[in-house]
């Protein structure tokens, strides 16, 4: 295509003389008018001749009409003919440069635009089956036209559609009189093959039982198409069409068939009997990490999330494990800060969302988008673009003011103003939203202007690349991009040497080593990135869990990960390019990144990418189990309604739990909770990113007064401890007093409690009350002590001699503070009580026979036996 640039004003200066004084000069140009048809944007010859003598040194140039601009410069050594190629018409004239001569003025007319376009479906095809290629745009009546596959010209192929029913590449020429057209586009046909169904669901494709999961499926779009729906591999009967309620747990997949073409879907899993726990979400404020904060009498509205398609569901919301009355669907408007869940139930299902917590203060309402880069130079400035988390709250936010360290720097006018500062500091937007007090703020920014040479990172999240091919491409990220607006020249380092003739913003590694880049904006301005490691390696990485947990009876995900930050030759971060096939025992599941799972097994995934080594990993997977049995036993528990309650008790030892009653009294976050209420309880138990509610227990009213039978008794010898219990009937709690007027209470059943008498001791109880009143007490307990001089000693303390005539010592493998001691009788009667010495125990001056010594030595206390002769 030839341009026109603009002639030099004395051109028309002399041209201006020449026309107003009439000089005539031997001299002349005749320009031909073309032959034949002049192709759009095609190189033609425009021919023209000479009469008189010209000066050898003479050069001519192509002028159009009206605009005054050059086309071409010629000299004699071509001085026949041009050639030039046009998309639009003009008027032009040859002029000698130097004599003023100028030409007859020819009229150059090419085609208009052609816009010969392809168009084409891309889905493969079976063998028998073709693909309709298309030129759907710019033909005209007399067009000739040719079909290429591969370069190729197919012969007897006329037809503005052609039907291709062998794989490769098809093209397509025009020709439009003596003008021969390349049709844009280019159609890649496959036969031979068939697409996979994409299967997909509404909502999540976990419900509870009674329920269905509608599945639906994307086709290819080609004809003759079959549809078979498969179960765990097997052929559902009727089930034809490209929607199936599901109402089995399992693997189900939808075969295609064209001609004597299949394909199956990936595996797509369906979890009948659990349902998934809610997630929350909240305007106009945006939750993140679990929190959102609100300003004092604000309302936030929060909405469940993830079953929202579904209208089979029922709602209820917590506050503080308590539930808030009256807010039964699945929204509802708060004001108030506290620990806020969502409760889920489907027919027998029932399942909590993860806490929210709601706070109050300042709204983070605003965004300070940085692109990476917050070091600059001390000549430089740095321009601060805020962006709305929420449009509703940035619309109704005034006062809005740029801080600096603290102090207010600028006020802004509107949200969108720009800031441009040049200090080092950190900064952040605050401003007034709706009602007086409210405050909207941003994050904290903090820049750094660091003089003439400048740090920064090549990528934000990782200083090493690793390549599984022999190159790959660094220095492609938001932070080298953000430099390039500053128009600056490049520099790469290898190890700290300048690679020469590498000056672009992107570098290709062709070997290992430290590579860093050095940007010059100008004299005073280098920014120098910190190195990054490049290495070349095959892939390595591990099944991972993507979720919380890997849990029985439930959908759970499994993901690969890398063991490093792998890049193909083209920069491009692995996890999103890389093809991925999972399988169990043999059998592929899916093609995909990540893969959903309900059972235990050992699980494999193989994974592949151009210019890499293949690399597999397996992992046997076990799926934690959660025990979902409360204690007592009993599905049901009476308790007298005036005072009473039944201690309900977790058996699984979880993270977290949150009980839950059917109506919504239960506040207890322990593993344990006092049931005083009728009605049902169950506790919703979390444990290694798991969950389920427990098995419910039920309590009824039940009037009943209360027995106490004691238990137990028995020989033990000196120094021994024996266990007594206590066995109830009627509700709970149990209150009983014991002969010397002692008063506990307890909701176990039974109690039990130790004794370690010295003596024959025979333990009983007086009277048994709970909250229906009085009961009956039953048994009693006789302990004998036997003492025989063999009883066993702790390590810890000894003493001897034992037996012993003089003195009494002790021994003891700690380092103890204070040691005290009483020796007793057999009849119960002190005779010594002292602060041990390191000289012992004179007891020379007692009788012959056996005695107790007890002994304190810290805040431990021992028992022995010693014989005296």
């Amino acid at each position: 295509m030839v341009t026109f640039p603009k002639l030099p004003r004395s051109f028309f200066i002399f041209w201006a003389v020449f026309l107003e004084c009439g000089f005539l000069f031997a001299q002349s140009i005749q320009l031909n008018s073309p032959v034949g048809q002049i192709c759009y944007n095609q190189a033609f010859e425009l021919t023209y001749s000479l009469s008189g003598d010209f000066d050898e040194e003479e050069e001519f140039v192509l002028v159009r009409q009206y605009t005054g601009q050059i086309a071409d410069s010629l000299t004699f050594e071509n001085p026949n003919s041009l050639s030039l190629s046009l998309t639009s018409p003009a008027s032009v004239f040859l002029v000698a440069t130097k004599t003023g001569v100028q030409s007859n003025t020819v009229q150059l007319n090419p085609d208009a635009y052609p816009g010969l376009f392809l168009r084409y479906n891309s889905v493969p095809r079976c063998e028998g089956y073709s693909t309709p290629i298309e030129i759907y745009t710019g033909l005209m009546a007399g067009d000739q036209i040719t079909w290429q596959k591969d370069d190729e010209n197919i012969s007897g192929a006329f037809q503005n559609i052609y039907p291709a029913n062998v794989s490769g590449v098809y093209t397509a020429t025009v020709l439009r009189g003596q003008c021969s057209y390349k049709v844009l586009g280019r159609a890649e046909v496959k036969i031979g093959e068939i697409a996979k169904a994409q299967l997909t669901s509404a909502s999540i494709p976990e419900v509870c039982e009674g329920f269905n999961v509608n599945l639906s499926a994307a086709l290819p779009d080609i004809q003759d198409l079959q549809m078979q729906w498969l179960y765990e591999g097997d052929t559902i009967a009727g089930a034809n069409q490209k929607v199936f309620s599901a109402s089995e747990t399992g693997s189900y997949q939808l075969l295609l068939k064209q001609g004597q073409c299949v394909s199956e879907s990936d595996h797509f899993l369906v979890n009948i009997g659990h349902l998934t726990a809610g997630t929350i979400s909240s305007s106009p404020i945006q939750i993140r990490n679990g929190e959102v904060t609100i300003c004092e009498n604000m309302t936030l509205q929060l909405r469940s999330s993830n079953y929202s398609s579904r209208n089979d569901l029922e709602y209820y919301w917590l506050k503080d494990g308590e539930g808030i009355p009256g807010e039964r669907s699945k929204n509802v408007s708060i004001h108030e800060p506290g620990v806020y869940r969502l409760g889920l139930r489907q027919g027998k299902c029932e399942s909590l969302s993860e806490p929210l917590t709601v706070k109050t203060g300042p709204i983070k309402g605003i965004n300070l988008a940085e692109g990476g880069l917050l070091n600059f130079c001390e000549s430089k400035n740095y321009t601060i673009i805020p962006e709305a988390q929420n449009n509703d709250i940035v619309r109704n936010t005034f006062d809005l003011s740029l801080f600096k360290d603290g102090t207010s720097v600028r006020r802004l006018n509107q949200f969108f103003d720009l800031s441009t500062v040049n200090e080092s500091g950190d900064y952040w937007i605050s401003g007034t939203f709706g009602q007086e007090g409210c405050i909207v703020t941003s994050d904290t920014l903090e820049v750094n202007f660091l003089g003439g040479e400048v740090p920064f990172k090549l990528y934000s999240f990782t200083d090493h690349l690793e390549g599984c091919s022999s190159e790959l491409i660094i220095g492609n990220d938001t932070t080298v991009r953000n430099l390039t607006s500053l128009n600056p020249t490049f520099q790469w380092l290898r190890n700290g040497q300048v690679l020469e003739g590498e000056n672009q913003s992107y570098l290709t590694a062709k070997s290992k080593g430290d590579y860093s880049l050095k940007v010059l904006v100008d004299s005073s301005c280098t920014y120098i990135s910190e190195p990054v490691q490049v290495d070349f390696s095959d892939l390595t990485g591990k099944i991972i869990s993507s979720g919380k947990g890997l849990c029985a009876g439930q959908l759970s995900t499994l993901a690969f990960s890398f063991d490093k930050t792998f890049v193909d030759s083209s920069g491009n971060f692995l996890p999103n390019i890389a093809q991925f096939e999972w399988s169990k025992n043999g059998e592929v599941l899916g093609t995909k990144s990540t893969q959903k799972i309900t059972q235990s097994g050992l699980y494999k995934v193989n994974l592949k990418q151009n210019g890499c080594e293949p690399f597999d990993d397996s992992l046997r997977i076990q799926l934690t189990e959660i025990n979902t049995q409360v204690l007592p036993s009993e599905d049901t528990l009476g308790i007298c309604l005036n005072g009473g309650y039944a201690t309900l008790t977790a058996i699984e030892i979880a993270n977290n739990y949150q009980w839950v009653n059917n109506n919504l009294t239960a506040v207890s976050d322990s593993f344990s909770v006092q049931a005083n209420r009728l009605g049902s309880y169950k506790v919703w138990i979390e444990k290694n990113g798991c969950y389920t509610f427990s098995d419910p227990k039920f309590i009824i009213e039940k009037v009943e007064l209360p027995t106490a039978t004691l238990s137990g008794g028995g020989e033990i010898q000196l120094g021994e401890a024996m266990e007594i219990k206590i066995d109830f009937t009627g509700p709970g709690p149990w209150t009983f007093t014991t002969p010397e007027g002692n008063t506990v209470t307890s909701d176990q059943n039974p109690y039990t409690f130790e004794v370690q008498p010295i003596n024959y001791t025979v333990y009983s109880i007086t009277t048994v009350e709970n909250p229906c009143g009085f009961g009956e007490v039953f048994g009693s307990a006789e302990v004998t002590v036997i003492v025989l001089g063999t009883e066993i000693e702790e390590d810890v303390l000894k003493v001897y001699p034992n037996p012993a005539s003089e003195v009494l010592k002790f021994s003891a493998t700690e380092n103890f503070s204070s040691i005290e001691y009483s020796l007793t009788d057999i009849n119960g009667r002190t005779l010594m009580e002292s602060k041990y010495k390191p000289q012992g125990i004179r007891i020379n001056q007692l009788k012959a026979g056996i005695y107790l010594l007890s002994i304190k030595a810290d805040d431990k206390t021992f028992q022995r036996k010693v014989v005296i002769r």
